[in-house]
């Protein structure tokens, strides 16, 4: 397949174009802003795509107002000239804090909430691509990926930044060590993408998630053996409680199912900050 990808120097979209390419399909990126719509017109109608993966989303950490805003406003646009351009296949990444609910394992028809201007512009676009792709005969897919975790990730992240700490000799101290998430390793998520673009499946939302919880702190006791500094204690007993992806509808659509354990995605994460920076 030819596969038009934005964003795809990103961490998630660096994964998925290897993951595509490894897989066999041309990848052409973005090469411009995406607020350029007449050369990304010229570049899709030249190049002509069998499917699009829209990653782009300028200026992460950053989720105020203003710049959720001007980047829903430039992916509207943008789906609004796929969809006049009759491009057959969409696929665009939300997050999982549209969910409303924070606890518990949660399927794609679960409802979904407005926390603030980033899940609002999320939501916004999954209900205009929605609309905008069923009236022109275009499939569109949604999936929302939980806690992406691997090498390339920024380093005020979880795992980075356990792993900057450990490297000073330090024992690693996670910010909520109580906390506990749906982490994912991105290969595995580069992966499900890869899959939600070559399938037939439906048009509407697939979760991208572990489909199930891993504590902070033992995320940081993994890093700390790695790295063979004091490791923190041992986590309190307790029922671990957050909200989690059900994956059940994206591996019946796709077979997908996440291979890498927390160990090894921890490991593979350790080796690549090892090689770059440490």
């Amino acid at each position: 397949m030819k596969i038009f990808v934005t964003g795809g120097t990103g961490f998630v979209g660096t994964h998925a174009v290897h993951a595509l390419e490894a897989r066999g399909h041309a990848v052409k990126l973005l090469s411009c802003q995406l607020s350029e719509l007449d050369t990304i017109e010229d570049d899709l109608g030249e190049w002509r795509p069998d499917a699009v993966l829209h990653l782009a989303w300028e200026g992460l950490p950053d989720y105020s107002e203003k710049l959720s805003r001007k980047n829903y406003e430039e992916s509207a646009a943008f789906f609004r000239l796929l969809a006049r351009l009759g491009i057959q296949k969409t696929v665009a990444t939300g997050t999982c804090w549209q969910y409303a609910a924070r606890e518990g394992g949660q399927k794609e028809n679960a409802p979904r909430k407005d926390a603030d201007s980033f899940t609002t512009a999320k939501n916004g676009l999954l209900s205009l691509g929605t609309e905008l792709f069923r009236e022109h005969a275009g499939s569109f897919v949604w999936a929302i990926p939980f806690f992406l975790y691997g090498p390339g990730q920024r380093a005020s992240s979880l795992v980075p930044s356990l792993i900057a700490e450990a490297a000073q000799g330090k024992t690693p101290h996670p910010k909520n060590p109580d906390a506990t998430n749906d982490m994912v390793y991105i290969g595995d998520a580069a992966e499900a993408l890869a899959l939600l673009i070559e399938r037939n499946v439906e048009s509407g939302i697939y979760n991208v998630g572990s489909g199930a919880l891993t504590g902070t702190l033992d995320v940081a006791r993994a890093v700390a053996k790695l790295l063979r500094v004091p490791p923190p204690p041992q986590a309190t007993i307790r029922v671990p409680h957050g909200f989690f992806a059900d994956i059940a509808k994206t591996r019946a659509a796709t077979g997908w199912v996440p291979r890498v354990s927390i160990e090894d995605g921890v490991a593979k994460t350790v080796a690549w900050f090892r090689d770059h920076s440490l």
